[in-house]
């Protein structure tokens, strides 16, 4: 591989961070990105400074970020790492990123074509005071997919790579919405966490797919060049 500046990715870090920190000083990585399910046991600020990342470090939330108040809490001392709903250049290559998941409350495609709420504003016109979270949405709904989050980046405009916590088609619990939201950015490769399966694939338009493993298993460094 080349010298090229190189992103890397992780999957699913459930709490560990150290095999990240090393994989990035092993690849030169001008970048350290997690796919969401951090599940951060202290604040995510300290962890990074501890585990020895000598490069910037960005997220996304998963699903599991919300299961416990405290795994949500602690990434807010880095919200402005948080790359949801962001199209952002890092090392050359722009990232459009998608954390969450569908869930069937607000949108779940394979069982309701149409979203129950388009916006989290929608939402929480109909959300009883007593279920939100630090005076916004309920805390499960801070790791849902809102079709609101998929025009944003639309109107974004293009973008190199799709970062998102669901998958697309390629797995078998995929979404064809993160299939079409690909193809409207224009990206060349999607990647994804959530499955802790690794795997590389591709859609019929020509996008390749990497699903990314759990922990160790999970990292994926790439350049410029891997785009083409």
């Amino acid at each position: 591989m080349s010298q090229e500046a190189k992103i890397l990715i992780c999957g699913d870090p459930h709490g560990y961070f150290d095999y990240a920190a090393r994989s990035a000083e092993e690849h030169g990585a001008r970048a350290v990105i997690f796919a969401g399910d951090q599940c951060p046991p202290r604040p995510l600020e300290e962890i990074v400074a501890e585990s020895g990342f000598t490069c910037p470090v960005y997220y996304i939330l998963g699903n599991h970020d919300s299961d416990r108040e405290e795994w949500l809490v602690n990434h807010l001392g880095m919200q402005e790492q948080n790359l949801h709903c962001r199209t952002v250049e890092i090392a050359g290559i722009k990232v459009a990123a998608l954390g969450g998941v569908f869930r069937a409350s607000v949108w779940h495609p394979r069982q309701e074509k149409a979203p129950r709420f388009y916006s989290r504003q929608a939402f929480l016109e109909h959300a009883r005071p007593q279920t939100r979270f630090r005076h916004w949405l309920p805390r499960k709904h801070w790791t849902t997919i809102f079709p609101e989050d998929m025009d944003a980046l639309r109107q974004q405009g293009n973008a190199d790579i799709l970062l998102c916590h669901e998958a697309p088609t390629t797995h078998r619990h995929g979404f064809e919405e993160i299939d079409q939201l690909a193809a409207d950015l224009g990206v060349k490769m999607i990647i994804h966490g959530h499955h802790h399966r690794y795997y590389r694939s591709g859609l019929e338009n020509g996008i390749q797919v990497t699903g990314l493993g759990i922990s160790a298993d999970g990292v994926f460094a790439f350049s410029r060049e891997i785009l083409g």
